[in-house]
């Protein structure tokens, strides 16, 4: 019969049992008890191994390496004769874990957590990382306000020494703030600094509201209304303390803020210190010169702000990359002069070494080629990095509109201090170009059936080949045209273009009658600096008319005396675009001067002059721009004063124009029994937009929401252009950019129409880009 002798048999690691005989050495070792785990395992956690000698602190010790593992509930060490025998019983397999009541925190970021802590199927369940696990998730609740929420664990023992384990989550209600109470403030109201905070007193229900307790927003309103007294001269403001009570049934918060708001500092001098390796008076860094920075030490007086201050580095960081220092740290050291409240800046520079660009990589075209990116490229290889140049580059690559997204980062390069690599990464537009045939729909020419070819990246070449051909009720169109962008390497573009159009008005809501013009001619575009071009266009041109029975008696007369126009003519303009995107641009300005004259010699010798001017501005951190446009346009007969010919009238009313009135609706309208517009010579137009990415914003840029204000008018020959009679409009719209190209659909209110106007608030415009 064998002797058992039992050394340690308890399931706490503190139990203090002892061998009742003298130690001895051991001989053999035998597992008991496991099923899940092979014996292989257990000997690799226990310490004892044959040929040691046992006695009570080296079981203590063992015992206490197997439990550490997790695997069992509980564990002894019996000896029979030399043989140590190892008699374990496991913890059950995790099954599945199920989780009941989550909505707050969504299932996977749970399941995420409890897999981090190796709480996952098939895995060996493990108490105590549950507990740790439920605790983690009750601070995350109570993080949200939620601080009624509790999380019950549910064990079910299935057959094979597996336990189905069920998280039943109540995450109770989030916690309503009853009152903020702030106490320390002088110089600002109680309602003044509220508003600077996102969280606020209970006001009712609905969506989006700013009552839920969240400790993540008062922290965020705690440094909101700290830097609401630092930008207004409050230099020495402290928030003492912040204490949160909560109602016995955890339902409602009241937020207390103990505020010190001190003294009112000035801003004192600014000044520069180190940057001696710069090769610039580093005074400059503090002009106002636009093309230096935005500040000037001159000009900050007034209180002390931190923003400020902040802006000013910014400004000197920008302009040390500009200059190849894209390493150099800048820091603001505040020097207070208590007794005066004053305090002065120094503005530390450590320039550290300058930048050098050694290689350009481009990632993302699978269609365009290398060269079209790098041709636009301003920052080269080998040369000085400047942050300038990168910024440049990037707005020009944006601009192209082959591209939904462009961004240059720079790397550096390894054990080279003074070289970086820039990595430009570009995501091509879906729909730069496509042969389609397509159905559509304008509101100015009715339905609209298309087939064609447009390609403004062919072939991945950056060249554009367009043939379309248009056939709606109103107009029949052929058109073809060849754009080389690069035609010499200094960027002249030249374009080729043959068009055919015949207009029948009478379905088009103007004056009635027939045109038939082919035009055929080539374009240059001349770049003058990184901004502005000229461009020069010779064209020929034929145009034949005809009258329809209804054609009024103001067209007539000219159409029996000139049936038939042909001419050469030229178009020049002036042009000036810094916008930062060809699609859907956010920011910059547009402006163009030209004129479209016929030679003399010409059948008819007329000129149109135009004039536009628009501009984008970015609002800071919203995700918002707003646009301003406004053209203006004058045409007549340079050579015999008479008015300009009807065919080449301005037009005002649609969706390009005043949007809420029909289509060319605007201005005179002729002497007939059933009056139509006829157009003139003058126009004027105005536009303003509040521009927002829709539903809120995709990495997908493709379409926005638009808030528009539209006027505008066309004169005749014989009248004064009164901005009175301007015609007002405001709506709202979408933009997107599809397969089809640029599509609005616009809802317009007419402000001041007058008996006479075509209204038509739902409007349709299809190809037209956005700009």
């Amino acid at each position: 019969m064998l002797k058992k002798i039992i050394l340690i048999g308890s399931l706490l690691l503190s139990a203090t049992s002892a061998f009742a005989i003298e130690p001895f050495v051991i001989t053999d070792v035998k597992v008991m008890g496991n099923g899940r785990l092979d014996d292989g395992t257990i000997f690799n956690y226990l310490p004892l191994k044959v040929g040691d000698e046992v006695d009570d602190e080296e079981a203590r010790h063992s015992i206490k390496a197997l439990f550490e593992t997790g695997f069992f509930r509980n564990v002894k060490l019996l000896k029979e004769g030399t043989t140590l025998v190892v008699e374990v019983e496991e913890r059950p397999s995790i099954a599945k874990i199920s989780l009941v009541g989550a909505k707050d925190i969504k299932e996977d970021e749970i399941n995420g957590i409890l897999a981090n802590a190796g709480l996952t199927d098939g895995r060996i369940y493990n108490q105590k990382r549950m507990n740790e696990v439920i605790s983690a998730l009750t601070d995350a609740y109570f993080a949200r306000g939620r601080y009624s929420a509790s999380i019950k664990e549910d064990i079910q023992i299935l057959d094979q020494n597996r336990a189905r384990i069920t998280l039943n989550i109540d995450e109770g209600r989030v916690a309503t703030i009853e009152n903020i109470d702030i106490v320390g403030n002088e110089a600002f109201s109680d309602k003044r600094l509220r508003r600077s905070m996102e969280l606020t007193s209970s006001r009712g229900f609905g969506f989006g509201r700013r009552d839920l307790y969240s400790k993540q927003k008062l922290e965020g309103d705690q440094e909101a209304i700290r830097s609401f007294y630092n930008d207004r001269g409050y230099f020495d403001f402290d928030i003492r303390s912040t204490n949160v009570t909560i109602s016995p049934n955890k339902q409602k918060i009241t937020i207390f803020i103990n505020l010190f708001e001190g003294p009112l500092y000035q801003m004192g001098k600014l000044s520069i210190e180190g940057g001696e390796r710069l090769d610039l008076d580093k005074e400059d860094l503090l002009t106002k010169d636009k093309s230096r920075g935005l500040f000037s030490s001159k000009s900050v007086k007034g209180v002390f702000s931190r923003k400020t201050v902040s802006d000013i580095r910014a400004q000197i960081s920008d302009r040390l990359a500009d200059l190849g220092y894209g390493v150099a740290t800048v820091t603001p050291v505040p020097k207070v002069d208590k007794a005066a409240q004053v305090v002065d800046v120094v503005f530390k520079i450590d320039e550290k070494q300058r930048l050098y660009v050694r290689q350009v990589d481009i990632i993302g075209n699978t269609v365009t080629q290398d060269k079209v990116i790098r041709r636009e490229l301003r920052q080269l290889e080998g040369a000085r990095f400047s942050a300038a140049d990168v910024r440049r580059s990037q707005e020009r690559l944006q601009r192209l509109g082959h591209f939904e997204q462009v961004s240059i980062d720079s790397i550096p390069v390894p054990g080279v201090p003074d070289q970086v690599d820039l990595l430009v990464t570009v995501a091509e537009r879906e729909s730069t170009g496509s042969i389609n045939f397509s159905v559509g729909y304008g509101e100015e020419d009715g339905v609209i059936f298309s087939v064609g070819y447009d390609q403004r990246n062919f072939l991945g070449t950056g060249k554009e080949v367009a043939i379309k051909i248009d056939d709606s009720s109103v107009v029949d169109i052929w058109d073809l045209r060849y754009t080389n962008p690069y035609y010499t390497v200094d960027g002249v573009s030249r374009t080729f273009f043959l068009n055919s159009t015949k207009i029948d008005s009478e379905e088009a809501g103007t004056v009635e009658y027939y045109s038939d013009t082919f035009e055929l001619g080539v374009s240059y575009r001349i770049p003058i600096s990184e901004d502005n071009s000229v461009s020069f266009t010779l064209f020929g041109e034929d145009v034949e008319l005809e009258n329809s029975e209804d054609t009024p008696p103001e067209l007539r007369e000219f159409i029996d005396e000139h049936p038939d126009n042909k001419g050469l003519g030229i178009r020049t303009s002036i042009a000036k675009d810094t916008l930062n995107d060809f699609i859907f641009p956010t920011s910059g300005s547009r402006a163009l001067a030209s004129l479209e004259a016929m030679i003399p010699g010409s059948d008819l010798e007329y000129y149109k002059i135009n004039f536009l001017a628009g501009h984008y501005l970015q609002l800071a951190r919203s995700g918002l721009s707003v646009k301003v446009l406004g053209r203006l346009g004058y045409g007549g007969d340079y050579q015999t004063d008479q008015n300009l010919p009807f065919y080449k009238n301005y037009y005002a009313g649609g969706p390009s124009t005043v949007r809420g009135y029909s289509a060319r609706s605007l201005g005179p309208k002729d002497s007939g029994l059933t009056p139509e517009p006829l157009g003139g010579d003058r126009r004027v137009l105005a536009n303003a937009e509040l521009l927002s990415p829709a539903f809120g914003g995709t990495n997908k840029k493709d379409k926005r929401l638009v808030a528009f204000f539209d006027a505008g008018m066309v004169y005749g020959p014989d009248e004064d252009m009164e901005l009175g009679t301007l015609r007002y409009s405001a709506g709202i719209a979408l933009q997107w950019y599809n397969i089809l190209g640029p599509l609005s659909l616009s809802y317009a209110f007419p402000l001041n129409d007058e008996e006479g106007d075509k209204l038509q608030e739902f409007q349709i415009s299809l190809g037209k880009l956005f700009r």
